[in-house]
């Protein structure tokens, strides 16, 4: 209560990059419903996508940030700027089609290794909406939050500024309250402790791991350095635990989860700023399971 007014139950907390790992469950409820084959689908069926490098790729190679699209992004900011745009507008800002049209057209692929981005788990929620079509994907929404998570507040996620009602999108942010981050999580471990078809999805993007590409020293005490692999747009391989199943969640500005699916723990953080002990409060307590 020491933050008054200003912090409740109800406030909403920006996602930034959990909106990644959220995105990924959604994808996990899109297979299992039918719309999509599997992970190891080809994205080869979007129209927007022909004569760019993302055509025909796997989907497990996107979830995976292996899509050999480094050189397209900036040195400077390789997850949200373009490296030949014009645009005013961040990855995070754009359309899927104009993104295509613009920076990716009759792009080739690079070597697969794994460098992320914001631009790979836009095209996901995109995809699914293409694939399941809006009402659908809707009633999807509604699956995942409502009916099995339980969220108690709504929650609802961006557009990229510049999308119109001719060319309109969606971006894996989304605001969502304290509680509610730790419902979702909650339906992340039910399903991956009762085997579900969402709980197999899980399973098999954690099984398929892939090695990060860090480059120099990094801070292990943090919740996006720290794990040395990547899983489906969930940061697992921890220091000390790096065959347990903990999966992670991470977002720039102090949003953190971490999901023991092992001992069936969860630590939900939320924040407005980076500037806690992430290893204290959260890697620490994982790690010895008290």
């Amino acid at each position: 209560d020491k933050f008054g007014k200003v912090f409740t139950n109800e406030t909403k907390y920006h996602s930034q990059s959990v909106g990644k790992s959220i995105s990924s469950y959604i994808l996990g409820h899109a297979i299992c419903k039918g719309y999509i084959e599997s992970i190891d689908a080809q994205l080869n069926d979007w129209p927007i996508l022909e004569n760019t490098l993302y055509h025909n790729q796997k989907i497990i190679d996107i979830i995976n940030m292996k899509a050999g699209d480094e050189k397209y992004f900036s040195p400077k900011d390789k997850s949200n700027i373009f490296a030949n745009s014009n645009s005013k507008h961040s990855v995070t800002n754009r359309t899927i089609k104009s993104v295509m049209e613009n920076e990716f057209k009759n792009s080739k692929r690079s070597a697969s290794k794994w460098a992320y981005n914001n631009l790979l788990p836009h095209l996901i929620m995109n995809y699914i909406i293409f694939k399941a079509g809006n009402d659908e994907f809707l009633k999807l929404l509604e699956d995942v939050f409502t009916n099995k998570a339980k969220i108690e507040y709504d929650t609802s996620f961006a557009e990229p500024r510049t999308s119109t009602s001719e060319d309109r999108a969606i971006t894996s942010t989304l605001l969502v309250t304290r509680y509610d981050y730790l419902r979702i999580a909650k339906a992340m471990l039910d399903d991956w402790q009762n085997d579900t078809c969402v709980g197999k999805y899980l399973k098999t993007v954690f099984n398929n791991r892939v090695k990060k590409n860090y480059q120099g020293n990094v801070d292990n005490n943090s919740n996006w350095f720290n794990p040395k692999k990547y899983a489906g747009f969930f940061h697992t391989g921890y220091t000390g635990m790096k065959d347990r199943a903990v999966m992670g969640m991470d977002g720039n500005g102090g949003q953190s989860i971490m999901i023991d699916f092992d001992l069936g723990r969860i630590i939900v953080i939320n924040a407005i700023h980076n500037n806690y002990n992430w290893k204290k409060i959260a890697h620490s307590v994982i790690k010895k399971g008290k």
